[in-house]
């Protein structure tokens, strides 16, 4: 599935939920809305009930008629109000009853009235004792029954406004449980599929990415084990087809450089050999111009003669060719040798070579040949990037596991960029220093190359140009010796 198609499903699932969500709070909120209304209400009714109670003590205690207006108006308005509530079905019941004790109130209001004034129409017409006191025990127990009823209403309109109070409050708590569940529902199922989408999606490009920086250090064999059919998948199958040309033309490039330098050595030697005769004199005295041209033959000759080994050390290394000749070895004199050898050269720059080491280091399980070249390479460059006047110092120290070398400049230094690429073959910081300098880039290369293959490792350092550098190599003891490389 196409990566458009999966980003497309992904925002289309996550705006139906979301959808969802809206309907669900937006239905909840409108319950809790008509639920606060009922309570409203419920409450209107029972100050109407008050009021109504208020109206009714008045009267019997003044009997003034203006009561009688505002009972009717008061009893009307709460009326209304009892006809607007009730329409859930939970309520109706009790609504209905309320209802009915209020329209008895009413009715029992009215008797009342209607007594009273029959009673003061046969006080003043004189009517007998026996019958005015039928009419006031009527009269009694008419206003018996009216206070009982209006205080059934009374506690009737307050247990609906507590139920319709609990109603409310019960219908936020689940709203909002309802809501917390929704959301949380949202998120879970939200972040699975995005997940799910994500990973199909990220998983291939950080594995694309692996790859691509394996083969940005040079491991031309790697391959994108990604199986998809969408655009990454298409990627990483032309990713895969480059990095199987590649692989064949760095064989071919290296195959062609073996075959090259072999060649190179070849007619290298009989050039050598007969300079040296020449110069030896086996073919006659030479004059001073000639011995001056066969010197600079050999010069030249022992320079491609180097250059030659160089490539052909570092073809052999990254073809993981290189053998190893390993034997008990002494590395402190392999060091010190290395740094006699130099001396020369760095009297003549006055470039001070000190060397501290550790004392009683013990016999090391190396290639010989190989070490001293590594050496003879991180002091040659030293005292090559070193101006006159300068210090080279050599450390030589025991950790737990390994003998570490350190060789320490005060030379020119590097930035980090150059850090980075420092045991690239070939590399060089820039063209000026390759003018100024000399060297073809390999020489650190191939140090690196064999140190690892002794399983060590090898590392740069500088504070940055101008400030010197720092060249440590380590070597593992006999007993961590790596495999080497055949």
């Amino acid at each position: 599935m196409r990566i458009q198609y999966k980003l497309f499903i992904n925002t289309l699932v996550s705006l139906v939920l979301i959808s969802f969500l809206y309907v669900s709070v937006f239905t909840t909120t409108n319950i809790i809305s008509d639920q606060e209304k009922e309570h409203v209400l419920a409450s209107d009714i029972q100050t109407a009930v008050f009021e109504l109670n208020l109206l009714l003590n008045e009267y019997l205690l003044h009997r003034e008629d203006r009561v009688l207006e505002q009972w009717n108006t008061r009893h009307h308005s709460g009326l209304l109000l009892l006809n607007k509530i009730g329409t859930d079905n939970r309520n109706q019941d009790f609504v209905r009853d309320i209802r009915a004790e209020y329209l008895l109130l009413d009715d029992l209001f009215q008797k009342e009235v209607e007594n009273y004034h029959y009673e003061l129409t046969l006080t003043e017409e004189q009517a007998s004792a026996e019958t005015l006191g039928l009419v006031t025990a009527l009269q009694e127990r008419i206003i018996s029954q009216l206070l009982i009823t209006s205080q059934s209403v009374s506690s009737a309109a307050q247990s609906l406004e507590e139920l319709t109070y609990e109603q409310t409050q019960a219908a936020i708590e689940q709203n909002r449980i309802l809501t917390l569940l929704l959301v949380l529902s949202f998120f879970v199922l939200t972040t699975i599929i995005s997940v799910i989408v994500s990973r199909s999606i990220v998983k291939p490009l950080l594995n694309l990415e692996k790859a691509v920086t394996k083969f940005g250090k040079g491991k031309l064999d790697t391959k994108i084990d990604i199986q998809s059919k969408d655009e990454i998948g298409h990627l990483a199958s032309s990713f895969n087809d480059m990095a199987t040309k590649l692989e064949e033309l760095n064989k071919l490039k290296d195959d062609f450089l073996n075959t090259a330098t072999h060649e190179l050595k070849t007619p290298l030697i009989p050039i050598k050999s007969q300079a040296q005769l020449l110069l030896g004199g086996d073919y006659g005295k030479l004059n001073k111009k000639q011995k001056n041209a066969i010197e600079m033959i050999a010069r030249n000759g022992d320079h491609l003669n180097d250059l030659v080994s160089d490539v052909l050390s570092i073809t052999k290394i990254r073809s993981r060719k290189i053998r190893l000749i390993l034997e008990e070895a002494d590395l402190g004199q392999i060091i010190s040798d290395a740094v006699n050898d130099m001396q020369s050269i760095a009297r003549n720059k006055q470039i001070d070579i000190t060397l501290s080491h550790a004392e009683n280091l013990p016999l090391l399980v190396i290639d010989t040949k190989r070490i001293s070249e590594v050496m003879h390479n991180l002091l040659d460059n030293s005292v090559k990037f070193t101006p006159e006047g300068g210090r080279v110092d050599v450390d030589v120290s025991r950790t737990q596991n390994n003998v570490r070398v350190t060789v320490t400049d005060t030379g020119i230094g590097m930035d980090k960029k150059t850090l980075k690429k420092l045991f690239t073959p070939f590399f060089q910081a820039d063209s000026e220093i390759t003018r100024r300098y000399g060297g073809t880039g390999l020489g650190l290369s191939i140090a690196k190359g064999f140190v690892v293959s002794h399983g060590g490792k090898i590392s740069a350092k500088s504070a940055g140009l101008g400030k010197g550098s720092a060249f440590t190599f380590t070597l593992p003891l006999k007993k961590n010796l790596h495999k080497p490389t055949k």
